[in-house]
């Protein structure tokens, strides 16, 4: 004959063990989902880089960079810019070093902060080597954004 506590103790340790086991892996599956959704990312800098890109879509055609779009209205018009929260600087020049144009968009209290390193703002400078007609020229750009709450 077989002895009906002893089964029934080991019958019960055993569902102890499963519940166990489903109720850690539960867990563990909450603790990983909850990490991933509330970590804080900043996108400022993939922000800036977007900008710059659109900047050029906007002024160039090919590597061309044409003057009648590089204005502070059309960067304006065609980025978006809302004005408090980014800004734009652009140094259009041979490379002699004779400037050709400038275009200041967005809000120019930024463009000092940039050198100052640290979270705000995230700050984007980049070179391009474009052509104007038959010349080569260069265009620095720097992108400024100073969102801190909307981009983290």
């Amino acid at each position: 004959m077989h002895n009906k506590k002893a089964v029934l103790g080991g019958e019960t340790l055993i569902w102890f063990y499963r519940f166990f086991l489903i109720v850690l892996i539960v867990v563990a599956y909450v603790m990983i989902v909850l990490n991933y959704y509330t970590q804080q990312y900043d996108t400022r800098p993939a922000e800036a880089v977007l900008l710059a890109s659109r900047v050029i879509d906007c002024s160039t055609n090919d590597g061309v960079i044409n003057l009648e779009n590089f204005s502070d209205n059309n960067i304006m018009r065609y980025t978006n810019i809302s004005g408090t929260e980014e800004y734009i600087f652009g140094n259009l020049s041979y490379f002699n070093g004779t400037i050709i144009k400038k275009i200041s968009v967005g809000e120019p209290d930024i463009k000092p902060i940039c050198d100052i390193k640290g979270k705000a703002p995230s700050c984007l400078e980049q070179d391009y080597y474009l052509l104007l007609g038959k010349e080569k020229v260069k265009l620095e750009l720097l992108v400024g954004i100073l969102k801190i709450k909307e981009s983290l």
